[in-house]
């Protein structure tokens, strides 16, 4: 591979004299994979820096010196030792093979006019003295830094390295670069880069000189009218994206099984559940090429290789593929008792399910509401792959309601070579986050409530106003008595209120639907205790007087929903919401804060386990 050069365009340098045209920076600066920067001491080898004169660079009747230096903005120049000017002659000779100094002014033509050392005179700034040849005049020359900088940085040296310096041992190197890229940020596409900046300095006859200020002139090129002298000596872009897209639209808790399995929740997409409702597609993750940047061999694209990644313990190589331990997927909510989550292959997002009930035997049990599985496989595997992200159940626990948040993560392998070393095969992990679901996540317990069961016709009575005001989702509705001595009551399906619809009910409208019997025994498992029910099949009224009963609102479809309750007693109505339910559009915490990751309500109405059925 040629490596990608800096032409730096400058016209008329005055090594005739005289001259005073602009320079003008144009770059192509190389591009390195911000991925494959892994330490300060790692070092690539600077691309080709160019600096091209317009105007005759030689004079006729005598030699002639300049000194021209460039200085980076970050990084830090690594340079081989030499001093003076290259032994050979150099006169209209091919740069290579042959004794040339790693910078060479060269015609046209590509022939070398003049050669030089590079010399380090600090951490961030190179100098080049040149003395050159009296001659013909020659156009369009320029000079080149790395001039035999074009070979891979894995380059064995030569036979003979004291007549071919065409090889690792003189080629220009730039060190420092993790301080310039960092530590790759979750979902970041940020490009970093290293900027130079060239000055030159006319009649330098001593390379052991280092010119400054005092020594420029005004027939330098960098300080003519209109001089452009800056641009990116290299780039870092990040090479590979991470990211997860969540299963639409998602999948509920099927209350005919008590909430225990899972149900699809509407006719219109692709299904996402088993059939036996155990096992759901809470979405997929995958990794894409987004950005072509070298590996460290400066010869491959990071990420262009066929597998894209390959599975390891140990890293060695630097030549375009993904050395991984594994693609693996930390998530972390309120999961059933009984859930296991795992990863398997997908192909396109939101196609049919790709995860099984038999998967659930080799899946990771979640801790502390946190599971982290992972994906290797030997053959490898390849960018733009979806993979799915299963949750099973084992059906004998309820499924709460619930939004997950999901860091994505390709792991990759460690190299066991020192941080000191300057080739290094190791590479930063990619990273991302996502956000899945189950079920529409609304519950809401209107606190006070005064049943048609225990008030009738007369005397104090409750009336209820509930509104969605999402902009797109159906919510189902259903409702719940809940005693004031926390005994379970009957629950009913309220008809679905439509996307911005609101409805009220009587305290009699609502317990006309409420005609199914609570659970007999706690369907929440260790999500509740003390568990017990009354009345059966309807309302009852049995609680002390003067106390308030409770009713629970619940959607399993609905992404926001609105309460309003009101208690009338006589020709006095009070309005005793107190709080709105809380919106689970917004992300959980701690991404915005917004929604918890369990299933409480923040914005009180506090419902906790969804109904008893």
């Amino acid at each position: 591979m040629k490596l990608t050069k800096i032409a730096i365009a400058a016209a008329g340098l005055a090594l005739t004299g005289g001259y005073a045209s602009a320079g003008n920076f144009q770059t192509n600066s190389t591009v390195i994979a911000q991925e494959v920067v892994i330490s300060d001491a790692q070092q690539i080898v600077s691309p080709q820096v160019s600096y091209s004169f317009a105007n005759p660079v030689r004079n006729p009747t005598n030699d002639t010196y300049f000194q021209i230096q460039l200085k980076l903005d970050q990084g830090i120049w690594q340079v081989p030792s030499h001093s003076g000017f290259p032994s050979a002659t150099i006169d209209d000779t091919p740069v290579s093979p042959g004794n040339v100094g790693n910078v060479a002014l060269v015609n046209a033509a590509g022939l070398v006019i003049a050669n030089a050392w590079a010399v380090k005179i600090d951490d961030k700034t190179i100098k080049a003295t040149f003395l050159v040849p009296k001659g013909p005049g020659e156009n369009n020359a320029r000079v080149v830094f790395n001039a035999n900088g074009v070979q891979a940085l894995s380059l064995v040296q030569p036979a003979n390295p004291a007549t071919d310096v065409a090889y690792d041992g003189n080629r220009i190197k730039i060190s420092g670069l993790k301080t310039v890229v960092g530590d790759l940020v979750d979902c970041t596409s940020d490009i970093k880069k290293i900027v130079g900046t060239i000055t030159q300095y006319p009649d330098i006859t001593d390379p052991a000189f280092t010119a400054t200020t005092a020594n420029s002139s005004s027939s330098s090129e960098d300080k003519a009218p209109n001089a452009v002298n800056s641009g990116p000596v290299a780039s870092f872009p990040v090479n590979l994206k991470v990211s997860g897209e969540a299963s639409s639209p998602i999948a509920v808790q099927n209350y005919s099984q008590q909430g225990k399995t899972f149900q699809y929740q509407s006719a219109v997409g692709t299904p996402q559940v088993t059939a036996s409702g155990k096992t759901v597609q809470l979405g997929t993750v995958r990794f894409d090429q987004q950005a072509q940047g070298y590996d460290s061999d400066l010869l491959n694209i990071y990420g262009n290789s066929t597998p894209t990644g390959t599975f390891v313990t140990t890293a060695t190589t630097n030549t375009g593929g993904v050395e991984l331990t594994n693609f693996q997927t930390l998530i972390t909510g309120e999961f059933a008792a009984d859930a296991k989550l795992w990863l398997v292959p997908a192909g396109a997002a939101n196609a049919p399910t790709a995860c099984a009930d038999t998967g659930y035997a080799g899946g990771v049990s979640p801790v502390a509401g946190s599971a982290t599985v992972g994906y290797t496989n030997p053959a490898g595997i390849n960018k733009g792959i979806n993979y799915a992200v299963c949750y099973g159940v084992g059906g004998a626990a309820v499924i709460p309601t619930s939004a997950f948040n999901a860091r994505l993560v390709l792991n990759k392998a460690p190299d066991g070579l020192s941080s000191t070393a300057a080739v290094r095969f190791q590479e930063q992990n990619n990273a991302c986050r996502a956000q899945f679901n189950v079920g529409g996540g609304i519950r809401i317990d209107v606190r006070n409530y005064a049943s048609y069961a225990k008030f009738g016709n007369s005397g104090t009575s409750s009336t209820l106003r509930i509104i969605n005001n999402s902009e797109t989702a159906t919510a189902d509705l259903y409702a719940q008595m809940i005693y004031a001595d926390g005994k379970y009551g009957a629950w009913g399906k309220l008809p679905d209120l439509a996307p911005r619809a609101a409805v009220n009910y009587s305290n009699r409208e609502l317990e006309s639907f409420m005609t199914n019997a609570a659970a007999a025994s706690n369907p929440f498992g260790a999500n509740a205790t003390n568990y017990s029910s009354s009345g059966g099949a309807k309302v009852d009224s049995h609680t002390a007087a003067g106390v308030g009963d409770r009713v629970r609102i619940v959607s399993t479809t609905g992404s926001t929903l609105r309460v309003q309750s009101y208690i009338s007693s006589g020709s006095v109505m009070i309005d005793t919401s107190g709080a709105q339910g809380v919106d689970f559009e917004g992300l959980a915490a701690p991404l915005n804060g917004r929604a918890p990751t369990t299933d409480a309500q923040p914005n009180s109405q506090d419902a906790i386990n969804g109904l008893s059925r």
